[in-house]
């Protein structure tokens, strides 16, 4: 059996057990929390050993974070950045609210859980900077900077002032006003936003 074949196969199966860990480490979050996820538990969700589970992640803080990594992961948050680039600003102020909804109905459980446990898991707090902090606020920014340059500012607003409106509308708390108190769904919650956000969206000048 030729040597690069071996190294490839071998390749694949440590592919594929990292896989199985972080989808049972995700699986044990969602039951116990991240508290009490152990890696004792996790491996053996995996069908692995400790041992196995230290040989591709080198504590329990790195497994955690690779495990919050891999969930936002799937998030697309792609799709914020092409809707904020949208030509019209207000329709760019639309499709951000749409879509960030949209993310927050895929993840909004792992961010939640992530948010819950940050102060003590040092990890999950570099994802949240990273993405749901660094990443999200930066895009907000930009929309801000966008619609205060443009025809669209509505009288009185400014930058600063936009910025922190589009925070409050695009923060997970909101979506789960509308959505889980409110029962309304993904798509409702985000033309709810859109209209909150008309405030500071004039039509023309």
């Amino acid at each position: 059996m030729p040597r690069s074949y071996r190294l490839g196969k071998r390749a694949d199966t440590a592919a594929l057990t990292r896989r199985r860990i972080l989808d049972a480490g995700w699986a044990e979050i969602e039951i116990a929390g991240y508290r009490p996820a152990s890696v004792e538990a996790i491996a053996a969700r995996a069908g692995v050993t400790r041992v196995t589970v230290y040989r591709h992640f080198a504590s329990r803080g790195e497994l955690l974070e690779a495990i919050a990594w891999d969930q936002i992961g799937r998030a697309r948050l792609d799709r914020l950045d092409a809707a904020r680039a949208h030509p019209d600003v207000i329709e760019a102020t639309r499709l951000f609210l749409h879509e960030n909804c949209l993310l927050f109905s895929d993840i909004g459980q792992i961010l939640r859980a992530m948010l819950e446990v940050e102060r003590e898991e040092p990890e999950i707090a570099v994802v949240l900077s990273v993405t749901y902090r660094g990443r999200r606020l930066e895009s907000l920014r930009q929309l801000a900077e966008r619609i205060a340059a443009s025809t669209h500012l509505a009288a009185g607003w400014t930058t600063d002032g936009v910025c922190d409106a589009l925070e409050i509308l695009t923060g997970i708390e909101a979506f789960e006003v509308l959505t889980t108190r409110a029962s309304r769904t993904a798509s409702d919650a985000a033309e709810a936003l859109f209209s909150m956000a008309r405030s500071f969206l004039a039509e023309n000048h």
